[in-house]
């Protein structure tokens, strides 16, 4: 599980998300939000330590990443409705769990993670500076896509 934060605006972050991995993004997240106790939709599960804290503590930056997310799906996918209505219901005990009155801030630092195969000089699960992030997870997009592209000539390739 990782959080694509491609910008520090999470509107724009949620819209630079691959549409192919938008939803599964939006499945992650809700699943990290269950996890971190916010919300109890979905079973609590251990992976992502990081990633829940990183959550609780930027709790508006994320509903809103979550929220542009979900407006994607509500458009485009046609997903089970009671999946749409977890969604919806993890949403709300997410506003729930902050004071909406304050300013959002933008969070200074995230936490970069990735696939044991992906080469980088930072570990993965390593809390890094957000510029940086939000730098190292464009390049790993890039490799992922590259790699997806490998992939999809190697399985096209009949011998």
């Amino acid at each position: 599980m990782f959080l694509l934060i491609l910008d520090k605006n999470p509107y724009k972050a949620a819209e630079l998300v691959p549409d192919r991995l938008k939803f599964k993004q939006l499945l992650e997240l809700c699943q990290l939000i269950c996890s971190a106790e916010i919300s109890n939709v979905y079973k609590k599960i251990y992976q992502g330590k990081e990633l829940q804290e990183w959550i609780k503590n930027n709790r508006m930056w994320t509903f809103r990443f979550l929220n542009g997310l979900w407006f994607w799906h509500l458009e485009h996918i046609k997903a089970k409705p009671q999946t749409s209505l977890d969604i919806y219901k993890i949403r709300n005990d997410l506003l729930d769990s902050f004071d909406n009155k304050k300013r959002l801030k933008c969070p200074k630092t995230i936490i970069f993670r990735y696939v044991k195969e992906y080469k980088s000089i930072y570990p993965s699960n390593s809390e890094l500076p957000i510029d940086i992030g939000i730098g190292q997870y464009k390049r790993y997009l890039i490799w992922k896509e590259e790699r997806r592209g490998n992939k999809k000539c190697m399985n096209s390739t009949k011998i």
